[in-house]
């Protein structure tokens, strides 16, 4: 996202390695949202977490952000994504940092 400005508030999702990688860091990201560096740059955004919608929203959203964008990536199917599903008690508000390299 470029504000008007030219500020890019959050890394570009296409041609990124999360993105058309392994989707395990892209279901992390999704579900408890991302701040601090990024590929060697600090964005000044944040990406909240998606933990709260449901199973099938998760799934199509990252299977449309993997084939769009200039993207094209398999599909994220609920069952590849489950193991790191939530539990109804597991929220935390804070966003996953950026532990180097994901």
């Amino acid at each position: 996202m470029v504000t008007s400005d030219g500020l890019h508030l959050a890394p570009p999702l296409s041609g990124s390695p999360r993105v058309a990688g392994s989707p395990d860091a892209l279901v992390r990201i999704l579900l408890h949202g991302l701040m601090g560096e990024v590929d060697g740059k600090t964005y000044p955004g944040a990406m909240v977490p998606m933990k709260a919608n449901d199973d099938q929203w998760v799934a199509e959203v990252l299977t449309y952000i993997r084939n769009n964008f200039g993207n094209n990536a398999p599909t994220i199917t609920l069952r590849r994504w489950l193991p790191f599903a939530p539990s109804p008690t597991d929220w935390n508000p804070t966003p996953w940092l950026s532990w180097g390299p994901i």
